[in-house]
């Protein structure tokens, strides 16, 4: 037998879903990164920009600096360039380069 589950405000119960892991997991900077990513794949570019920030903010890893470069570059702004090359110095860092 088929139902229907009616969700009246589906940000709001998402944006509760987000509160909650990102509380449970304050100091992670996965967390905010993953959140960024999925705006970033849903094309909503405004609300993917400030979870990469926070992301950055908690530790800068070439994951985050090469999405904030991303989410610049899709958002026709040439100045995430200099984000990209700060990444990929960290990569070759890592790659003992």
């Amino acid at each position: 037998m088929p139902f229907t589950i009616e969700v009246v405000n589906q940000d709001s119960l998402v944006r509760s879903k987000i509160d909650a892991l990102v509380a449970a997991n304050p100091t992670d900077w996965q967390v905010p990164l993953a959140v960024a990513s999925a705006y970033f794949n849903d094309d909503k570019l405004e609300d993917a920009m400030p979870w990469v920030d926070k992301s950055i903010k908690l530790k800068e890893t070439f994951q985050n600096l090469r999405t904030k470069a991303n989410l610049l570059f899709s958002h026709g702004q040439k100045a995430g360039s200099n984000y990209g090359r700060r990444a990929g110095r960290r990569e070759g860092q890592s790659r003992g380069r």
